[in-house]
């Protein structure tokens, strides 16, 4: 009487959850059996298998049947099995927070390069450095009481300002060299930004490595690098603040026009 023209599978689960009864093998295979005559499919869900005791018989047979696989399918968990149900969890949060700082990213650029326009580049740069000096403070904090709606904006502005060090580094470049050699400066510059990015995740890796092989709890164990995040970019402001455009006579004399109206 359950079973009705309209019944397309019969659903277990065993060890079942949360009661954690376990069907006798000889019950899984009338189910199957029934299914087979029926032409439904019986579903067992099978997640908790592997959590029965060592000397457990094996839950059925039903694999041994050379028919199986026109009316058996059998779930299994690879997370559960192996305990790694939070890192599936993990990557799909971390692989929403890495598109949002994405877009940050490309938003930095239009936003940040826009505002040198007005502000200058010398003065859009010291706003880069002194906030995100602070911005790095804060990035400690907010992931520990600070609330996730902190951490994030405070991790997308500093990504923000990323990207308009990208976009209004030309721009910076011609203000203080000229235009006529800014390609070769600026690729100078990406090489040694290039460097940095070979440097910066192998310094990370090894502070945090030796501060969680200290006893450091691993959620902050990235603290210290934030705080010489802080230190470097303080610098960076000191060093901003202290570059002055190329004197006058080491600029290059104007070249005569080559053709066209005068």
């Amino acid at each position: 009487r359950l079973l009705t023209p309209r019944t397309k599978a019969i659903l277990l689960i065993s060890p079942n959850n949360p009661t954690g009864a376990i069907y006798p093998e000889a019950v899984l295979r009338g189910f199957a059996e029934l299914a087979a005559r029926r032409g439904i499919a019986l579903i067992l869900d099978e997640t908790y298998r592997d959590f029965l005791d060592p000397g457990t018989a094996r839950p059925h047979g039903l694999f041994t049947d050379p028919g199986w696989r026109e009316h058996f399918i059998q779930l299994y968990s690879f997370s559960k099995v192996y305990s790694v149900t939070g890192y599936r969890v993990g990557a799909a949060v971390g692989g929403g927070f890495a598109g949002l700082l994405s877009l940050a990213n490309m938003g930095g650029r239009f936003l940040w390069s826009s505002v040198s326009d007005y502000t200058g580049r010398r003065r859009v740069y010291s706003v880069y450095f002194l906030l995100g000096a602070v911005l790095y403070l804060l990035v400690p904090w907010s992931g520990r009481g600070g609330g996730r709606p902190l951490f994030v904006l405070v991790t997308a502005l500093i990504i923000s300002m990323y990207g308009g060090g990208f976009a209004t580094i030309p721009a910076y470049l011609r203000d203080l060299f000229g235009s006529h050699q800014v390609g070769a400066i600026h690729g100078r510059l990406i090489t040694s930004w290039s460097l940095a990015a070979l440097v910066g995740p192998s310094l990370v890796n090894y502070m945090s490595t030796s501060r969680k092989a200290a006893g450091v709890d691993p959620a902050h164990a990235y603290d210290a690098t934030l705080y010489l995040m802080v230190a470097a970019l303080l610098l960076g402001l000191v060093c901003n603040l202290l570059i002055r455009p190329v004197d006058p006579r080491h600029h290059l004399p104007d070249e005569a026009p080559t053709g066209g109206r005068p």
